[in-house]
């Protein structure tokens, strides 16, 4: 989330009041922007065949966008300010340290719990000298 910050207040001087000041925060150059990281995510690749083809298609739209990784930093950015509106009072979270869990989510738990059961009820099923498929 990008926060804007507070204009820094300046007393009114009068050119004849005050020397010219040595350094002024309007000589400070700006900070310089973050720069971008890559990360490994998983996503089905027919979303992101959808993405790349959005993108592509709209990249000269008023509210396009010029690259894919702007297009999902900006849907990110939206997705989370949202939750940090509706659940954190629309204040940032603080960071979380080391590594998140990582592994299925509960849908795909459950799918491979099927997947096992399955394959369990099948390895019952076979005759004994019989699983080589001969």
């Amino acid at each position: 989330m990008t926060t804007a910050t507070p204009p820094t207040l300046i007393p009114a001087q009068h050119p004849e009041d005050a020397a010219e000041p040595a350094h002024s925060e309007l000589d400070q150059p700006e900070p310089e922007p973050e720069r971008a990281k890559n990360f490994s995510f998983s996503l089905p690749p027919s979303l992101v065949a959808r993405t790349r083809s959005a993108q592509w298609h709209t990249n000269s739209r008023p509210d396009g966008h010029q690259t894919v990784s702007a297009m999902v930093r900006k849907l990110i950015d939206a997705e989370v300010e949202r939750l940090e509106k509706k659940y954190n009072r629309g204040r940032s979270w603080p960071p979380v340290e080391g590594r998140l869990p990582s592994g299925p989510g509960p849908e795909g738990a459950v799918r491979g719990a099927q997947l096992r059961a399955r394959n369990r009820r099948r390895k019952e099923q076979q005759e004994p000298g019989t699983g080589d498929g001969a």
